[in-house]
């Protein structure tokens, strides 16, 4: 065994030793005796550690470096932490033994200061230049011989353990008797009382009486599974019954069916039937409403677990997460680590991927969409090649014609909803007037109380942004350089100008969307209630544009944003209450500040949504009369967001309100909202429009929703197909941070032949023209969840002649998107409606529970209910501090055969979390449809959010431009795009391939294929450009102390002291009290790394020294010197470079672990 484990640890040759114990080892060997005597049964036992530790040593005279200095390092933290428990146990005074400071010491805990004997070899070299080591070691083996451990056998009985249970018990009913009746501390005492009772009776039980109780129990077990035999068998009867009920409800049905062809447009019995086929179809679905959720053919699991080393892993705050736990929990004095990984949206409570609006007036000039521009009909695959796997045979039902008549307040059946008086429908009456009344969700979460100058970043609580407030409707001057500060205490928005006027100011109550803008990175807009116009604002930098937005959308009435890192242990949500104390200033002033704030944060990054999906042809005729036969296609109150789309419109319900107002107050106008509706556009009473989408969610949901948007497309024309053939309408909208797109597409197949390849192209083409979210990248993959719909008019629909789904997998249309298995409801139909959807791979998830069409409704028509996890809006200005991070790609190639020559190629790439987004750079030509790029021709991209759990779930999207040659105006157009989820690529410190499909109007054209490497980089652009670097040079670390002068009593500056001026002389940047020297920078590795430049200081326009000034050192900041200044510091910069981006990444990561390493040994 000795030699199995001495074989697993780990060992390193360094200067010292050849074979240098790397690591620990711990033999525990436990020996247990029982010995009995009728029912005395009497245990001894006895625990051996044989331990073997490492040796300490200096890195100096190791020579180690890398891995072997952090296992080094390592190895001292926990020598340190075993000298400290055995320096306080040798005291013997009654202090508070750190032994939960080690793995070590928490192991030895009983060895050292337990019950126990203990004996220590200390192995010592004789050679000189070891004396300090010697000496060391004999001190910790001095001060170990000074514990003092009293030692007993450790022996008990059931009788002793029998007579401390009484005892127990005992005390546990006093207090159970004092005990206020009905609270939670009686009940627990109640259940204390019962487990001691029971352990107490197993205790006084012989051998005998156990084998009989055993005997018992297995009698009993037996018949218990006996019992559910038969409850099973029941069952399956009961599901054998309710097999042959709903055929027979079935057959009823096509009855009714039958009867209804046989009937006038007019007969008034029509109407009844509808009715009783819809009582029937929803007491059919009901069970299946508990049953579990179909599984998604094409819907990756989203697994968010971080599967780096615990090397890879962001500094946390260990003394911020004791405050809130502390806050959550003040009962627990233990602490336990925050798992900031377990992000797994299926057990997910409730649960970033910006894709925001677009106004077609700010699309960039040079960019243009031109429908003919590229063609794909040449370059379809044929269809035959990949035949349609064979459905259902079809079957024929002949169409209803009774007319139908709007719904009627007093149609609507009352006995779904409670009883209401008089006076809450005149209240649910005035609140449907009113508008979006907010309600907030009703949550149960724990609360955290915790002072401002606790919270991280806590400057951020009343900060001023610089900004250009951009009013494109101006008529002297557009663009006015602004200050909007924002202030939690006083909960408002203010608009200031250069002096520190306040012109204005906006409440945060009234803020109801945060917009950043898709082609500048450094544009924001704001939407508030009661606002004349929303407010157009461009910072300074995308980071300042990213912090204002965390803390615009944490202002934001009823907002949860994702925060692991403030999240109590063993919570999942948190509401957290920070108290006005102080904060801190950039210039190192304290600002006293007064009140309180709130806001909501959780750890989990996905909200999980219901949204109901359904569309249906009103052939021209009337909506449905009769609410029973709404219910069996639409569910009344059960969903959170539905989203309806019709087609075939009479003309008379364009341009007006009739159709929303309808749906909502099926649902009920006291719970549920009219987002948008396409009907009451006036635009829309021109005679070729008849397809509406309407958008509804509940009134507690008005919070999640933002960017809606929706328009009807006219008609398309193709070869091949009839000037009213295609026709659509669409809508998007962002729930959280998801974008969702929907398409519905009117196409009717009104006999003879069909040309698919024209109508195909049709599809495609009135598709790529919604102008939703950002148009600089394709449809198919400008939304994180996109839905097309309708009946498409292909033929052959669910039969092996299907060529819709022939062109699908040809790769003609809507590529990569997936449709359910469909029910016969749906199947049977001619010329059905049908759901298809896509999401983007890894980083989204969209869950399908039901697929199914009513056949109460003489229309088609067609239902989907989906689980989308949509992700929250990333919190980091308050979380954990993370080292920056950059992303480097290799050489990238673009090719495919639908890919058409194009010159002046360019490959854009954006994230909205990107600094200077978009990013372009030119690609060269390597034949007619094949583009690369290589080297230092492809820029670095550098994220403004850092956190590695924030970026694994984000993705970025790439658009090739280009002139085709043939074009007259040359403007660059969208040739193809493609979405990469950064889910398994960016993985710190490891350069991972990928490929990446391109799509141009949600076809598959290509493919792009990189490699990409995540890592640590230098954060601050501005120190590298005041130390003196100029151009684009990469794998560089700026290294930096302070120089302090304090003012002598004969007026000369000369350096401080720590002692009398708490302020070395030369010191570190984040610590005036750390002596740090200009000398004591050394490169890593001086035959592979190198100084770009010499020391230099920072400097000012008002100091060409670059001095600043203060009354106190740590405060000396002020750019101008007065008269009562006392102090002044500057800033010493030199960088140096790295022979590549690992090397940086792997120097970053081994300083990061040295100082939480050297902060967790001062706590």
């Amino acid at each position: 065994m000795v030699v199995v484990g001495n074989k697993m640890r780990t060992t390193g040759a360094t200067q010292m030793n050849m074979e240098s114990s790397r690591s620990h080892g711990i033999l525990t060997i436990r020996v247990t005796q029982t010995t009995k005597s009728g029912a005395l049964v009497t245990t001894r036992r006895s625990l051996m550690n044989l331990v073997d530790l490492a040796g300490s040593e200096r890195a100096d005279k190791t020579g180690a470096t890398g891995t072997r200095l952090t296992e080094g390092s390592n190895i001292n933290k926990s020598l340190s932490a075993l000298g400290l428990v055995i320096n306080l146990l040798a005291e013997g005074k009654d202090k508070h033994i750190p032994y939960r400071d080690s793995m070590l010491t928490w192991i030895l805990k009983d060895t050292l200061g337990g019950n126990s004997m203990t004996t220590m070899l200390a192995t010592v070299s004789p050679a000189s230049n070891n004396y300090e080591e010697t000496m060391g070691t004999l001190r910790y083996a001095e001060c170990a011989k000074k514990i003092k451990n009293k030692a007993v056998v450790n022996e008990s009985n059931n009788s002793e353990v029998i007579a401390n249970l009484q005892k127990e018990i005992q005390e546990l009913k006093d207090k159970l008797q004092r005990a206020a009746p009905g609270t939670k501390e009686k009940e627990d005492l109640a259940d204390e009382v019962a487990m001691s009772e029971t352990v107490q009776h197993n205790l006084g039980m012989s051998i005998s009486e156990r084998k009989a109780e055993t005997k018992t129990l297995m009698v009993e077990r037996e018949k218990n599974i006996e019992d559910l035999r038969a409850k099973l068998d029941e069952q399956d009867g009961e599901l054998s019954q309710l097999r042959l009920v709903n055929r027979a409800k079935d057959k009823k049905i096509q009855d009714l069916l039958a009867r209804l062809t046989s009937l006038a447009d007019s007969d008034n019995s029509a109407e009844a039937i509808r009715e009783e086929i819809a009582k029937l179809e929803i007491e059919t679905s009901a069970p299946s409403t508990a049953s579990a959720p179909l599984k998604a053919k094409k819907s990756a699991d989203i697994d968010t677990t971080d599967d780096r080393s615990e090397k890879a892993r962001p500094a946390a705050i260990p003394s911020l997460q004791k405050k809130i736990d502390h806050a959550a929990h003040p009962e627990d004095n233990e602490e336990e680590d925050i798992n900031i990984d377990d992000v797994d949206p299926e057990v997910a409570d409730e649960d970033d991927m910006d894709l925001d609006d677009i106004d077609l007036d700010d699309l960039e000039g040079d960019v243009e969409l031109d429908e003919d521009d590229i063609d794909l009909d040449d370059l379809e695959a044929d269809p035959e090649d990949e035949a349609a796997e064979p459905l259902k045979k079809e079957v024929e039902v002949t169409k209803p014609s009774q007319e139908a008549v709007m719904i009627k307040d007093d149609d609507i059946r009352r006995d779904e909803e409670p009883a209401q008086t008089p006076q809450t429908q005149q209240q649910q009456q005035l609140q449907a007037a009113a508008g979006p009344a907010v309600m907030p969700p009703s949550t149960n979460v724990p609360s955290i109380r915790m002072k401002s100058h606790d919270l991280p970043n806590n400057r951020f609580l009343q900060e001023a942004f610089r900004v250009v407030k951009i009013d494109e409707e101006a008529l002297i001057s557009s663009r006015k350089e602004r200050v909007w500060s924002i202030d939690f205490f006083n909960k408002k928005f203010a608009n200031l100008d250069l002096t520190g006027y306040e012109s204005f100011s906006q409440p945060a109550a009234n803020l109801y969307r945060v917009e950043k803008h898709p082609h500048n990175s450094q544009r924001l807009t704001l939407y508030f209630f009661e606002a004349a116009h929303p407010y157009d604002l461009q910072f300074t930098s995308t980071e300042r544009r990213q912090r204002f937005f965390e803390l615009a959308m944490l202002l934001r009435r009823n907002s949860v944003m994702w925060c692991p890192s403030l999240i109590p242990t063993n919570e999942t949500d948190a509401n957290v209450a920070v108290v006005g104390t102080s904060i801190e200033r950039p210039n190192g002033k304290v600002l006293r500040v007064k009140g309180e704030v709130s806001f909501s944060v959780a750890r989990m990054p996905y909200e999980v949504i219901d949204l109901w999906y359904g569309c249906m042809s009103l052939m021209n005729k009337p909506l449905p009369r009769s609410a029973t036969v709404l219910s069996s296609f639409m569910p009344k109150a059960v969903h959170e967001v539905y989203i309806v789309g019709l087609t075939d419109v009479p003309s008379s319900y364009m341009g007006t309100t009739e159709i929303s107002d309808y749906f909502v107050n099926f649902l009920g106008p006291s719970l549920f909202f009219v987002l948008t509706s396409t009907a009451s556009a006036p635009a829309v009473t021109k005679k070729d429009v008849n397809n509406v989408f309407v958008v509804i969610c509940r009134r507690s949901f008005i919070v999640r929703m933002s960017h809606l948007e929706a328009t009807d497309i006219n008609s398309v024309r193709k070869e091949g197909t009839t000037a009213s053939d295609v026709s659509a309408v669409g809508c998007s909208l962002r729930i959280n941070e998801a974008t969702i797109g929907c398409v519905l597409i009117n196409s009717a197949n009104k006999g003879g032949a069909v040309d698919a390849s024209a109508r195909a192209a049709a599809v495609r083409g009135i598709m790529s023209n919604f102008p939703f979210g950002d148009t600089s990248i394709d449809i198919g993959v400008r939304f994180d969840y996109f839905i097309v719909s309708g009946a498409m008019g292909f033929g052959g629909d669910f039969s092996s002649e299907d060529m819709l789904l022939k062109q699908i997998k040809a790769g003609n249309v809507m590529s990569d998107m997936v449709e359910e298995s469909a029910p016969s409801t749906i199947t049977s139909r001619h010329n059905p409606m049908r759901i298809f959807y896509s999401v983007r791979p890894r980083s989204c998830r969209m869950d399908p529970r039901s697929y199914s069409s009513t056949r109460a409704l003489e229309c088609g028509n067609v239902t989907a209910n989906f689980d989308v996890f949509c992700q929250r809006a990333f919190l980091s200005t308050f979380g954990a501090k993370t080292l920056a991070t950059k992303i480097i790609f290799g050489n990238f190639l673009l090719g495919g055969q639908r890919i058409p020559h194009v010159n002046n190629p360019e490959l854009q790439i954006t994230a909205d979390w990107l600094d200077a987004a978009p990013v372009s750079f030119k690609l060269k030509a390597s034949d007619e449809s094949t583009y690369f790029a290589t080297g230092k021709e492809i820029p670095v991209l550098n994220p403004v959010v850092h956190s590695s759990d924030f970026l694994r779930l984000q993705h970025l999207d790439f658009t090739l431009y280009g002139v085709l040659p043939t074009a007259k105006d040359k403007k660059k157009i969208i040739i193809a795009s493609g979405s990469l989820s950064l889910k398994n690529v960016a993985s710190l410190g490891a350069i991972v391939e990928f490929t990446v499909p391109l799509y141009y109007r949600g076809c598959n054209v290509g493919t792009l294929q990189s490699d990409i490497l995540h890592v640590f980089s230098e954060s601050q652009t501005a120190d590298l450009e005041c130390a003196g670097v100029v151009g684009s040079e990469r794998n560089t670390h700026v290294v930096a102390c302070v120089e302090t002068q304090t003012i002598n009593p004969q007026g000369n500056w000369v350096p401080t002291s720590a002692g009398a001026d708490l302020a070395c002389d030369w010191s570190a940047v984040d610590d005036l009290s750390r002596p740090t020297r200009k000398e004591d920078f050394k490169l890593p590795d001086e035959h592979t790394w190198k100084w770009l430049t010499a020391w230099r200081h920072d400097y000012t326009k008002a100091d060409a020294e670059g001095w600043g000034y203060g009354l106190v050192a740590q405060n000396a900041v002020e750019v101008k010197r007065k008269k009562e200044h006392k102090y002044r510091r500057r800033r010493w910069l030199r960088v140096m470079q790295g022979p590549g981006p690992i090397e940086v990444h792997r120097y970053l990561q081994e300083q990061n672990d040295r100082a939480v390493a050297e902060a967790s040994a001062k706590q």
